[in-house]
């Protein structure tokens, strides 16, 4: 046999081989690609998303996969479907009698003497602090449900702060404290207004209700340290007693109490920072607290910022 012939016999051998091995390689890969995206898809909360379509006419595995796939994916969202059902039941039966008690006050108030008004006020603020627990606690199963996920838009970081600075200074009036704003860098972030802006509340209510009276809380946003990268943080700092070492990790857990002076006594249901945790983390940041060596607590929460983000 010529050496040509047997050159060309060579390349067509390989050609085909190579052929075969791609559509092979495709016919493998593309249901595996394809559960990927689906995988992807539905974390990202697209619970009625299916793959079965796509594999129309294979009788192999991947398609039994699929099938399986589809069908756990049409479980979990019933299941989800139900538990929304059922947390807006939860929250209409428990809110209803404490509307109810509500009115029932105001009349009570009206038609009793002076001597009853002291009682009637404590059952009234009692009255408001659990429809504020009732709310958390349903804000708090929401996000760790997956059912209020992050709903995300352009962002403008530190016009929300201001805002946020601005009421929550108004509020500490009240008790001889005061809210200030140090720092206030111009930037956008991909995120959902409401759950971020719930989520520095919490921290600066936090600490107006820890501070000492005539005490000032100091709130920044600023762009984070170059270690970081491209990222952002927002800093809350009180003048309170601060927090044992050991415990500063444990704050931020649902119903989460210190055993220092910051203690039911001052009021709160213990689910503000855990909350702020929650929101914090589904906008793929994180936050932490740590004392401060003139006394008191800081609490940074760490975002990560659009890459059009303004300097």
């Amino acid at each position: 046999m010529q050496p040509e012939r047997m050159v060309l016999r060579g390349l067509v051998i390989l050609l085909v081989s190579a052929g075969f091995c791609y559509l092979l390689a495709k016919y493998i890969s593309t249901p595996i690609l394809a559960l990927r995206e689906a995988a992807q898809r539905f974390s990202e909360g697209e619970l009625n998303y299916r793959i079965g379509g796509r594999f129309a006419g294979r009788k192999d595995e991947f398609s039994e996969l699929a099938a399986t796939f589809d069908k756990m994916t049409e479980k979990i969202e019933l299941l989800m479907k139900l538990q929304r059902q059922l947390l807006g039941d939860v929250s209409h039966e428990l809110r209803s009698p404490l509307a109810r008690l509500g009115v029932a006050l105001e009349l009570a108030r009206k038609q009793s003497g002076e001597a009853a008004q002291k009682s009637l006020e404590r059952i009234g603020r009692e009255a408001e602090a659990l429809n504020s627990l009732i709310g958390e606690v349903l804000t708090l199963t929401k996000i760790e449900s997956g059912i209020e996920t992050a709903q995300t838009a352009p962002l403008d970081l530190c016009r929300m702060i201001q805002k946020i600075v601005s009421d929550a200074d108004f509020e500490a009036r009240g008790s001889g404290k005061s809210v200030s704003l140090k720092e206030c860098e111009s930037m956008t972030i991909e995120g959902s207004e409401d759950l971020l802006k719930h989520a520095v509340e919490n921290v600066v209510r936090n600490a107006i209700k820890y501070g000492p009276q005539n005490s000032a809380i100091e709130v920044a946003l600023r762009k984070a340290g170059s270690d970081a990268g491209n990222a952002l943080e927002i800093t809350v700092a009180d003048s309170g007693s601060g927090v044992p070492e050991k415990e500063l990790s444990n704050i931020f857990d649902p119903f989460y109490r210190v055993s220092n002076a910051r203690e039911r006594s001052s009021g709160g249901s213990g689910l503000g920072l855990a909350i702020t945790r929650r929101s914090v983390l589904l906008h793929g940041g994180s936050v932490y607290a740590s004392n401060r060596e003139t006394g008191g607590l800081i609490v940074t929460i760490n975002l990560p910022l659009r890459p059009d983000a303004r300097p």
